[in-house]
This record gives C-alpha cells, structure tokens and sequence, in this order.
C-alpha cells in the first residue's frame, strides 16, 4: 500500500494535511478556542471532499488495471453481456408486465364493484318510487 504515483502521493499529502488540521481542531476546541477551531471546519470539509474524489479516482484506476483488463475478465464480462444481461431484461420485463396486469385486475375488480352497489341502489330507489307512487 506505498504510494506509487504523483496522484497517489498527492492524495496522501492531502489526506494528512486534514488529519492534522482535524487534530488541531480538537486541540483547539479542547482549549477553548471555538473561534479558531470553527474557521477550520471549511478547510477540514474541503480537504475530505478533495480527498474523497482522489481517492475515487484512484480506485477506478485500481480497478480498471487490476479487475478489467485481464483476458480472462474481459470474457466473464462478455458472457454476462451475452447470457446475463437478456436473461435479466426478461425477468424485469415479466415483472414489470406482472405489476401491470395485477393493476388492471384490481381496477377491473373496483368498477365491478361499484356497478353492483350502483344496481342494487337503483333497485332500492325503483321500488321506493313504486311504493311511493
């Protein structure tokens, strides 16, 4: 895990600058001295983010040179674009059409039900105006 690269070294560089800016808030904020050790949370945050996205550049450099592009990787990952990938599209294509049908029964099931409530009152208000007339 020696750093390597200017990048890596940099990312290192930056990674302990922040610690010790972090260290020096928490001595600061143990002795009292809040106004000093509030200025140094811009820099703390500003460190890590910088932090953050060199390490996410170097992790995809890793994994691109250690995991992509060895051969025998290169064909894992072009039997799962050829067998993997259209075996999932169906399965989310099926599910997808399942949630569409069981909305459409449900639908299909409310208006059934709300015609039979329609024709039982309209029943009930036939014979109310019969036994009224």
């Amino acid at each position: 895990m020696v750093p390597r690269t200017r990048l890596a070294f940099f990312t290192l560089y930056l990674a302990g600058t922040g610690v010790l800016l972090f260290l020096l808030q928490l001595f600061l904020s143990s002795v009292s001295a809040t106004g000093a050790a509030s200025a140094l949370s811009g820099w703390i945050t500003f460190f890590g983010w910088m932090v953050f996205i060199l390490l996410t550049v170097l992790a995809l450099r890793w994994f691109r040179n250690h995991v992509m592009w060895s051969v025998r990787n290169r064909l894992i990952v072009t039997y799962l674009f050829i067998g993997g990938v259209p075996v999932a599209l169906v399965l989310a294509m099926a599910i997808g059409t399942g949630f569409v049908v069981v909305e459409h029964l449900a639908t299909f099931l409310a208006i059934s039900e709300i015609q039979a409530q329609q024709q039982h009152l309209s029943a009930d208000n036939a014979a109310a105006v019969e036994e009224i007339v």
